[in-house]
């Protein structure tokens, strides 16, 4: 990160036209190939071609051009090949710089002395003479290849726009990175390495504590307002409020507090890249017209956009219903727009209602896992269910989790399995897990091969303490694991043998609501083929190891919404019609009324 910035701003390129730029003797040489010629051209060219079109007053952006003044020079720390570039082009375009009356910013190098007349006069002649020569002759050669056949008045177009003042509008500008001299080799350093990101965040925090915008007399403020834009740095950095507000990675931003910074600018997908920084330095150029220009207002803005999220974060009931909204798809800045002029209350009735819209036309009772479209309405309901069971337990200090059920991906399940094989490692599995939960040891699936020297050890440990019943079973599950010709068959045949057993006397429809819960992806990966009583141990073993489990899918496992506590190793119609009971009953304010 750079810091005390003295200067940073958006400079067009005709202010530079009659500076002095002066390469120090640390930068190596021009190197940029045809190729980066070319693209900075190409972007040019459709900037000119968009304006032409467009009534809008905007300009093209380069990247930062980082400086220090010395000696009536300004040394270049970074953007030196695109400032070299952009004197070859206004070199092959000099006839029509001349025509406009515009001159060239001087530009010479401390350790290579040749190159600034090199500059002024290409030839092929020296081209190889060194190093430098080589590139800016080639660069010049590829400013003319793109030129050929285009004609005067693209040149003209194109000479005006880079040249345009701000007057003029519609041009092209650096942004303006200067330094304090005696920074300069260690901000050229930590350059190279990769140490300065120039995010959005980073430039408008040299905006925000620049000298200029602070007296001597109050220095303490620049210290609060960077000390402040740490501590929303770090909360931020939190993942449990990370995954609260957002959807993404929570490596999608360097500085999490351009995440902030981007809400209040607006920016959306579309917008170019730096549409932040942009934004914060046209309020600040914007707040300098006015006598009492004081850079505080606009970071008091910033701080109150934050302290709203950080209300909703820390208070129970919005963080719930927010998060909620957010992990369905809504965005920050439509919750923002939702809260405008309400009190709590009546905040926390218009999320309500706006989560009701979600439901409007559902019928639970026709909705299926085997429809596509269904399936996000599903687990908008599931979801919505944990949600509203944490907040009706008055007595309840439990947060629902939004990093972890993001994170963990959590999704749709089956209660009973429906389709318990698709791939051949699932087999093995469903065998492996089938036996552990009727031994209730964890095996190694080498020692039930029967040409394995441990076997017959293993075998009699397995069976000691079985009834017949299970005993069978294991014989059945180590013969079938020893039969590679029909192993798959024999699986699927034992399977539905005991899916029937364990399934209880349900209905056959095992795509409804009532067969549905919410599992991580691990788990479901692991044991979503499972039995009901292998998959319940499994949701006991990880809860009891400090895993989340969402308090509704945990409730089903342990048969919490059963009204009569039969046999916990089955699901059955009378436990599936209870669970689905439950879910109309809490969320009974968001679901039709039935007809």
């Amino acid at each position: 990160m750079i810091t005390q910035t003295d200067i940073i701003s958006l400079k067009p390129i005709s202010d530079l036209l009659k500076e002095d730029f002066f390469v120090p003797s640390y930068q190596r040489g021009y190197r940029w190939t045809e190729t980066e010629v070319k693209a900075l051209l190409d972007d040019i060219y459709e900037f000119i071609i968009e304006n032409e079109q467009s009534k809008k007053e905007v300009f093209y952006c380069l990247q930062p051009l980082i400086v220090y003044y010395n000696q009536n020079k300004y040394y270049v720390i970074d953007g030196q090949q695109r400032l070299t570039t952009l004197y070859i082009i206004l070199t092959y375009l000099k006839d029509v710089v001349t025509i406009l009356g515009k001159s060239l910013y001087d530009l010479s190098y401390e350790t290579r002395p040749d190159s600034e007349r090199f500059l002024k006069t290409i030839n092929d002649e020296e081209a190889n003479d060194n190093v430098d020569f080589f590139h800016i002759n080639n660069a010049y050669k590829a400013v003319s290849d793109w030129f050929q056949n285009k004609d005067g008045v693209l040149k003209m177009k194109m000479v005006s726009t880079i040249t345009a003042t701000n007057t003029e509008g519609k041009n092209i500008k650096f942004i303006w990175y200067e330094i304090k001299p005696e920074d300069a080799i260690d901000v050229f350093t930590r350059i190279n390495i990769g140490k300065i990101p120039l995010t959005n965040a980073e430039l408008i925090k040299a905006l925000f504590i620049r000298e200029k915008n602070f007296t001597k007399y109050d220095q303490e403020k620049k210290i609060s307002i960077s000390t402040e834009w740490d501590e929303i740095e770090r909360s931020l950095s939190d993942d449990k409020f990370w995954y609260f507000l957002s959807n993404t990675e929570n490596n999608i931003y360097d500085n999490k507090i351009e995440y902030l910074l981007d809400i209040i600018s607006k920016k959306n997908k579309d917008n170019e890249k730096l549409h932040t920084f942009f934004y914060f330095n046209k309020q600040i150029e914007e707040a300098k017209k006015q006598d009492d220009f004081n850079v505080d207002n606009l970071w008091l803005l910033v701080k109150e956009k934050f302290q709203i999220l950080d209300e909703w974060y820390h208070n129970h009931a919005l963080y719930h219903y927010i998060g909620y909204l957010f992990a369905i798809g809504f965005n920050v800045r439509d919750v923002l727009k939702l809260s405008e002029n309400k009190d709590k209350t009546a905040f926390i009735n218009d999320i309500k209602l706006e989560i009701k819209k979600q439901f409007k036309n559902v019928d639970l009772d026709a909705l299926s896992f085997d429809k596509n479209a269904d399936k996000k309405i599903i687990k908008k309901i599931l979801l919505l269910f944990n949600i509203e069971t944490i907040l009706q337990s008055q007595k309840s200090y439990l947060r629902f989790p939004f990093d972890k059920y993001k994170t963990e991906n959590w999704d749709i399940e089956h209660i009973n399995p429906q389709n318990p094989f698709d791939k051949i490692e699932h087999y093995v599995v469903w065998c492996m897990d089938t036996l552990e939960y009727l031994t209730g040891e964890t095996l190694n699936y080498d020692d039930l091969l029967k040409d394995n020297a441990e076997f017959e050890n293993t075998y009699e440990e397995l069976i000691l303490n079985l009834d017949e019943e299970h005993k069978a079973i294991v014989d059945e599950i180590i013969d079938i694991l020893n039969d590679k010709e029909d192993f798959k068959p024999k699986t699927e045949e034992l399977a539905a043998k005991l899916f029937k057993k364990y399934k209880g006397d349900e209905s056959e429809n095992n795509d409804q609501i009532f067969n549905l819960t919410l599992l991580d992806a691990v788990t479901n990966r692991s044991y979503g083929n499972s039995l009901f009583p292998i998959k319940r141990n499994t949701i006991i073993k990880n809860d009891k190891s400090g895993v989340f489990i969402p308090i509704c899918t945990k409730n089903v496992f342990l048969k919490y919404y059963s009204k009569k506590f039969t046999d916990v190793m089955f699901w059955k119609e009378e436990d599936a019609k209870a669970y689905q009971e439950n879910i109309e009953q809490v969320l009974s304010f968001y679901l039709p009324k039935a007809q």
